[in-house]
């Protein structure tokens, strides 16, 4: 029996056990909306819309198709491991050697059996006495009040033994095992030597006693030229470009004010003259400076016997991160090749040109994590000293043609009893030739109304000349007072 539709409608309704979740009256309508076809405008919205076309996501497109998925995933893995690869090899591989038989000096060892030079300039050193007053160090020698003067040279009187003793020893083997033990460049003594050398000139004038002064200050070149020669360490060359700078100021200084006759200025012009600084050396000391941080880098393994070894035989330098030692060595290599062609070209024809001092200015703070940070970092520290050799040696040669021509000049007033007119009247008989100045390549520049004989100087620039004390102070315009200057004439009017 159907219910009637106006029955109160119950939750549930219970047949044969079984419990419908919906009453009859609703399951009268779903069957009705079943039997009755769907209207047009119906279908229509059921229907599912067609939407614009768009490209799928790669996540997307991928997800669909896991072979393109799989393949793209190797092709990655694949790349950051060679990338891994190439980041090890740029770390961990050291570069190969470039050679470097160009900075290889054939040179004979010295078989002598026992050297007492070495011992001997220790054991001078050892004896000068430093001085006290600060204030006087700071000035010229020659400034000095007498009884300073007579002070300190005297209570030296132990170190001018040693130094004669030094002196007399002409031979110096300068290519002798014995130089390596110790390395007496940077003995503190040095600034004290200088010193001390310029301080007996200085007082020998004060005695009247010129001709002695004159020798003090050729000893002071001589023994420069002579430290010139040492090689076993970067510290000696520096020395001798210091001893070379005291000799020559005070040779300027005592021509300046000088007595001597013609034939004694020659006699001590022709000594200076053989302590002229010396191309050829700064080259060789440059080669062997280049042997000893290559020791310092490879050791043994350069297969060098001990006695070229500094203080004997170096152990090879462990390679570890950021430090490659071949990588290392070849920028040393690269640096003192172009040290050494800077110390024999004329600084005239390489103006404008970045010296080597500017190239290196780059790695003056290397990058620590960069492949070879550590290695640059060491180079740039050990390099440093050899950096401003070539321009040192080039205002040394401009300062010894300076005092040389200066000999010349006062040797013509002592004879002519007046100034030259220009440099060409002192050739050939009071000069060999025409000394060129490095910084102009050009002969050096003579002013008699002004009384100054000047070089170009490291800036390259003829600025008039410019008096200094100590003489030949200012690099830019080294410059020497001749002592004498022609007197302008006075117009009177008419």
């Amino acid at each position: 029996m159907t219910p009637h539709r106006d029955e109160p409608k119950t939750p549930t309704q219970k047949s044969a056990g079984w419990t419908s979740p919906w009453n009859f009256d609703d399951q009268w309508e779903i069957d009705h909306l079943r039997r009755t076809p769907p209207s047009a405008e119906f279908e229509a919205l059921a229907k599912p819309q067609e939407l614009p076309s768009a490209p799928l996501a790669p996540a997307a497109y991928n997800r669909g198709n896991p072979a393109r998925t799989s393949w793209v995933m190797r092709l990655m893995v694949c790349l950051g491991l060679l990338g891994l690869v190439l980041l090890a090899w740029t770390y961990l591989t050291d570069a190969p050697l470039q050679p470097d038989a160009d900075l290889h000096l054939q040179m004979p060892a010295d078989r002598a059996a026992k050297v007492r030079v070495p011992e001997q300039l220790k054991l001078f050193l050892g004896t000068v006495r430093k001085i006290e007053n600060m204030e006087l160090a700071g000035k010229p020698a020659w400034s000095w009040d007498t009884p300073s003067l007579s002070n300190y040279v005297e209570s030296n009187g132990v170190a001018f033994d040693n130094l004669r003793d030094l002196l007399e020893d002409f031979d110096w083997h300068p290519n002798h095992a014995a130089w390596r033990a110790e390395d007496l460049g940077e003995h503190p003594a040095w600034p004290h030597v200088r010193i001390l050398l310029q301080a007996q000139a200085a007082y020998l004038i004060r005695l009247g006693n010129e001709e002695a002064a004159f020798t003090t200050a050729i000893d002071i070149a001589e023994m420069s030229r002579r430290m010139q020669e040492l090689w076993a360490w970067p510290s000696f060359m520096q020395r001798a470009q210091e001893l070379h700078a005291a000799a020559v100021q005070t040779t300027a200084e005592l021509l300046k004010q000088t007595r001597l006759g013609s034939q004694s200025l020659e006699h001590f012009q022709n000594e200076f003259m053989q302590c002229e600084p010396s191309d050829k050396l700064l080259q060789g000391g440059l080669s062997m400076f280049y042997q000893l941080e290559k020791n310092r880098l490879l050791g043994e393994k350069i297969l060098a016997h001990p006695d070229t070894l500094p203080a004997g035989a170096i152990r090879q330098r462990s390679t570890r991160l950021f430090f490659k030692n071949h990588e290392t060595l070849n920028l040393f290599s690269d640096a003192f090749r172009h040290l050494v062609k800077e110390s024999v070209s004329s600084p005239y024809a390489a103006r404008g040109k970045p010296s080597q001092s500017s190239r290196m200015a780059s790695l003056q703070k290397p990058v620590f994590y960069q492949p070879n940070g550590v290695g640059e970092a060491y180079f740039a520290a050990h390099v440093e000293p050899y950096l401003l050799l070539p321009e040192q040696h080039h205002l040394a040669k401009a300062r010894h043609s300076l005092v040389l021509s200066l000999f010349a000049i006062r040797r013509y007033v002592a004879d002519h009893q007046k100034l030259p007119a220009s440099l060409t009247e002192l050739y050939p008989k009071y000069l060999l030739g025409l000394p060129l100045d490095p910084f102009s390549d050009e002969p050096l520049q003579y002013d008699p109304l002004k009384g100054v004989l000047f070089s170009a100087g490291v800036n390259f620039l003829k600025e008039g000349g410019r008096i200094t004390q100590p003489p030949l102070l200012d690099a830019a315009e080294p410059t020497v007072d001749l002592g004498i200057a022609v007197a302008t004439p006075v117009r009177t009017p008419k």
